[in-house]
C-alpha cells in the first residue's frame, strides 16, 4: 500500500514561511527589512540570484507583519514599469491616466 504522504525535499523550493530555517543570515535579513518597513522606509528591495529564498523571506515577513501592511503578490513583476503600474491600477480599480506611473504614484500618496 502506498503512503499517503509524499516525502518532503528539505532543500526543495517553497514559499511556505513555516519552512524557513532560522539561520543567522536569514534572521538578519528578516529583522533588517522588518525594521526598515516599521520605521517608514518607502522602498525595500531584496535582490540576489534565483533560488536563494527571496520569495520565502518575503512570505515570512508578510506572516510576521500580518495586519500591519497590505501586501500584494505580483506574479508578473518582470513586466516593463509602465505596464506593471497599469496592471496594479487595474487590480485596485483605479483609473489609468495618460501615464500609469504618475497615476500609481498619486494612488500611493493617497494611501500613505
Amino acid at each position: 500500500m502506498a503512503s499517503r504522504h509524499q516525502p518532503v525535499d528539505p532543500f526543495g523550493s517553497t514559499t511556505d514561511p513555516a519552512a524557513l530555517v532560522a539561520r543567522p543570515a536569514v534572521t538578519r535579513v528578516l529583522e533588517g527589512v522588518q525594521v526598515s518597513l516599521l520605521v517608514g522606509k518607502r522602498r525595500v528591495a531584496i535582490t540576489g540570484p534565483d533560488g536563494i529564498g527571496k520569495t520565502l523571506i518575503l512570505h515570512a515577513l508578510t506572516s510576521r507583519l500580518e495586519g500591519s501592511f497590505e501586501s500584494v503578490y505580483l506574479p508578473y513583476a518582470s513586466l516593463p514599469g509602465r505596464d506593471l503600474c497599469a496592471w496594479i491600477l487595474t487590480l485596485r480599480d483605479e483609473p489609468i491616466e495618460r501615464d500609469p506611473v504618475v497615476a500609481l504614484e498619486a494612488v500611493a500618496r493617497r494611501y500613505a
